[in-house]
């Protein structure tokens, strides 16, 4: 694997806290985020950091990465 991301989820009785990142290959570029949400919504939790991340320029980490 040659991209830094991930994301690292805590159960809390019935909410989640999730956190991701995305960084560029040499660190200088990161897009974090975190958000809680319920247990029994997972998906809508995954979109809402997926989203974050996008606007904290995930996006354009990616595209920058050699094809």
């Amino acid at each position: 694997c040659t991209i830094p991301l991930g994301a690292y989820a805590e159960p809390d009785g019935g909410v989640i806290r999730l956190r991701a990142l995305v960084a560029s290959p040499d660190g200088t570029r990161v897009a974090r985020a975190e958000a809680l949400g319920s247990a029994e919504l997972p998906e809508a939790l995954g979109a809402a950091v997926a989203r974050a991340l996008r606007e904290r320029g995930a996006s354009e980490i990616l595209a920058a990465l050699p094809q």
